[in-house]
C-alpha cells in the first residue's frame, strides 16, 4: 500500500521514528510500543472507507497487528482518502466508534501576518529547563483544571519524543518567550521535502495577541530556509479559530483526514 493523503503520508514521519510500520497490502499497521495509549501512535490506515461488512475484519487486522501489543486498550482506524469520504460508518457508529474528519492545510509559501510581533523572542528550544516549560505550556494548552493522570503521562512520552526527534536532526521545536516565559510552542518534522507541524499551542493568558502567527510564520521560514521543506502541512479540527490563523499566513484546505475510534477493546 503506498499512502497518498498528505495528513496521514506527514503523519508517518512521525510514526516512522518512535514506532514499528508495516504494510499489509491493503492496509498499514503503526504501533508506538514505548506509547501504546497514544491513538495516533497505534492503528491501522486503510486504503479506503469502510464499507458494508468491514467492521469485522478491521477488528481482526488491528487485534492481530497492534491490539496484540500490552497496553493497548483502544481501536483507532484511518482511511487513505483525501475528500472527506466517510463510507458506510454507521456500522462502526453502533459499535462505539467515534469519527472524526480534520482539515488538512498546506503552503508552499506563507505570507507574514498583518499583526506579526517583532518583539517576540522565538529561539529553537534545546535545554533540559526548555524542554519542561514546553511541557507545561502544552498541559496549559489542554484548557483543563485539572487534566487526567493518564492525559498527563501520554503527553510527557509524545514530548520526550519529539526532544528525541529534534536531537536526531529530524525537525525543530520553538518556542516563544514573553518576559523570560515561554509562552507558545511548537515543533516541525521534515520528510521527502513535506514539513509536518506538531502540537501548536499558545498559552491560554497569552492569546490574541498575535503569538501563534508569529510563531508559525517564524517556522514556516525556518523550515523553508533551513529544513529543506517544499510544502508545509498543518491538520486542524475545522471547528477551532487558529485554522483561520493559518489562512491568513497563505495555508490553504487542501484535504480532509478521516478516522475512527474506540477508547475500549472488544471484551
Amino acid at each position: 500500500m503506498i499512502v497518498h493523503s498528505l495528513g496521514y503520508k506527514t503523519d508517518l514521519i512521525i510514526n516512522r521514528f518512535a514506532g514499528v510500520i508495516s504494510n499489509h497490502g491493503s492496509c498499514i499497521s503503526v504501533h508506538t510500543p514505548s506509547n501504546p495509549k497514544w491513538h495516533w501512535g497505534n492503528y491501522v490506515l486503510f486504503e479506503r472507507a469502510p464499507n458494508e461488512g468491514d467492521l469485522a475484519q478491521w477488528r481482526t487486522k488491528f487485534e492481530e497487528t497492534v491490539g496484540i501489543l500490552p497496553n493497548v486498550e483502544h481501536y483507532m482506524f484511518g482511511w487513505d482518502t483525501s475528500d472527506g469520504y466517510l463510507g458506510n460508518v454507521y456500522p462502526l457508529i453502533a459499535k462505539g466508534f467515534q469519527i472524526s474528519t480534520d482539515t488538512v492545510l498546506t503552503a508552499a509559501n506563507v505570507v507574514m501576518p498583518v499583526n506579526f510581533d517583532h518583539d517576540l523572542i522565538i529561539r529553537p528550544i534545546t535545554q533540559d529547563w526548555e524542554w519542561e516549560a514546553i511541557f507545561e505550556n502544552q498541559i496549559a494548552c489542554l484548557d483543563q483544571d485539572y487534566p487526567a493522570e493518564s492525559t498527563i503521562r501520554r503527553k510527557r512520552l509524545n514530548m520526550n519524543m519529539y526532544r528525541q526527534m529534534t536531537d536526531a536532526g529530524l525537525g525543530t521545536w520553538f518556542g516563544a518567550i514573553v518576559d523570560g516565559r515561554i509562552v507558545g510552542d511548537l515543533g516541525i518534522f521534515v520528510g521527502d521535502g513535506l514539513g509536518r507541524f506538531q502540537m501548536v499551542g499558545t498559552h491560554p493568558q497569552y492569546r490574541r495577541r498575535g503569538i501563534c502567527s508569529t510563531l508559525v510564520y517564524y517556522a514556516s521560514c525556518f523550515a523553508f530556509e533551513r529544513l529543506n521543506a517544499r510544502k508545509l502541512v498543518l491538520v486542524a479540527d475545522p471547528t477551532y479559530h487558529a485554522i483561520l490563523i493559518y489562512e491568513s499566513l497563505g495555508f490553504s484546505r487542501t484535504e480532509l483526514q478521516v478516522r475512527a475510534s474506540r477508547s475500549q477493546l472488544y471484551s
